[in-house]
């Protein structure tokens, strides 16, 4: 890795996700517990700013639910 764009490459695998606590919040994903399965992907090494994310947005033009939902709300 060298500098500020390093990323780290992930492997691929199967892991369970999820929770059975009550508290937690299904519309988020939280639960219930079930089997999930992904592709080796990279992740950033070091958080990204606002600045860098936006810099994202702009080049690929992919905009996440939760951004939608801001744009949207205002």
């Amino acid at each position: 890795m060298h500098g500020r764009d390093a990323s780290l490459l992930l492997d691929g695998g199967t892991f369970l996700m999820g929770t059975r606590d009550t508290d937690g919040f299904p519309e988020d994903g939280e639960g219930p517990v079930r089997e999930v399965t992904f592709s080796p992907f990279r992740i950033d090494a070091h958080a990204v700013t606002n600045v860098r994310f936006a810099h994202f947005v702009d080049a690929t033009g992919h905009h996440p639910r939760a951004l939608r939902v801001r744009l949207l709300l205002g």
